[in-house]
């Protein structure tokens, strides 16, 4: 009986919308996916030039043949995969993620094309976020699985106090894959089976 009470006061701490997320895996080549995730640490600490979207990390969204200041989440994940697959010298179609700068599109892609799996974070592992009626959302990627379903992400189009000034570019985070960001739903997880 203790254990049913347990498990029912769990439950009700739980967003709802942790309950619905799901996790799907797509193909990678592991070296391209290592390479990659080297790449993302490499951009940390890169800072907007005036918090609009705007500066270095332009390049991001420019990769996807996009202008003006856009958001760059997705985008910076895309681009740093790119520049992975164009290091290694791999063919484009070994690139695992759609070429858009939309994180709820990468999810969706990976609704079609992967295998869903139980919903447990791991390394390497793309975490979304998406604004209710909306397609707008949020994406990261997972670096380290901590407790209690938090991770530290590397996060492109995020913000951080830098020698004391609130920045706008590419940081660390810790999350977790069980609570909104801001107003935004858990979606879910894309996940990297190693091919």
């Amino acid at each position: 009986m203790k254990r049913l009470c347990l498990y029912g006061v769990l439950l009700l701490l739980l967003p709802l919308g942790a309950i619905a997320a799901k996790r799907y895996e797509i193909p990678c080549n592991g070296l391209l996916l290592k390479e990659a995730v080297a790449i993302m640490y490499s951009q940390v600490g890169i800072c907007e030039a005036t918090s609009r979207n705007d500066g270095e990390v332009n390049k991001y969204t420019q990769s996807l043949g996009l202008r003006g200041n856009c958001a760059y989440c997705a985008a910076g994940l895309w681009w740093c995969f790119e520049q992975a697959r164009q290091k290694l010298g791999l063919p484009a179609n070994s690139h695992p993620l759609p070429a858009t700068a939309v994180a709820n599109e990468m999810f969706d892609f990976a609704m079609k094309h992967g295998k869903q799996t139980n919903y447990v974070p791991g390394v390497y592992d793309l975490i979304v976020w998406k604004r209710q009626n909306s397609f707008r959302g949020h994406i990261e990627c997972v670096v380290e699985v901590l407790a209690a379903g938090f991770v530290r992400t590397i996060a492109f189009n995020s913000s951080s106090v830098v020698a004391g000034k609130r920045c706008e570019g590419v940081f660390l985070q810790k999350r977790n894959v069980f609570h909104p960001l801001s107003r935004m739903k858990v979606r879910g997880l894309i996940g990297f089976r190693v091919v």
